[in-house]
């Protein structure tokens, strides 16, 4: 089967944006070592003795998205801050949570997009639903913030047809 795309992604292909029901934010700054594991569901193993006969499908599991950016401030009530996004604090005091699933806590979507128009005819693009984000913070050469992202819903892919 051939490769429909033969231009290697670079860090400066991908761009992050942080979706409500009332706004988006593009994440600035980002160290471009965004990850992300797969959704699938736990593998229960059936065993014969010592046999494997099957393998079945067990709980799914919760995907995490993580990245690193640069901290730039923590909080700030007339312009937009990442914090602020994941939080629902400052400038995003008025975002309400994606509908899809209750929650004690500030829901938002991830899209993760790969510039692709140049080279392949169309942007790459996944788009994680129903996320918490998690986050931590520590001084360095720049300060950073760690974020992980708790994934609970759809995890849709984009491409060429």
């Amino acid at each position: 089967m051939a490769n429909p795309s033969t231009f290697p992604k670079v860090p400066e292909d991908g761009s992050v944006q942080i979706i409500t029901v009332e706004s988006t934010h593009t994440v600035d700054f980002e160290n471009g070592d965004t990850a992300a594991n797969q959704k699938i569901n736990d593998r229960i193993v059936v065993y014969d003795r010592n046999d494997i006969v099957a393998v079945r499908k067990g709980r799914a599991n919760v995907p995490n998205v993580t990245m690193t950016v640069h901290l730039l401030q923590f909080t700030n009530g007339s312009n937009d801050v990442l914090l602020d996004a994941l939080e629902f604090t400052g400038n995003f005091s008025g975002d309400t949570n994606q509908p899809e699933i209750p929650s004690d806590f500030a829901i938002v979507d991830l899209l993760f997009t790969l510039e692709g128009t140049a080279q392949d005819g169309v942007d790459h693009t996944v788009r994680y639903n129903n996320c918490v984000g998690l986050w931590n913070w520590s001084e360095a050469e720049p300060d950073t913030i760690n974020l992980t992202f708790e994934c609970y819903g759809s995890v849709v892919r984009t491409g060429q047809a």
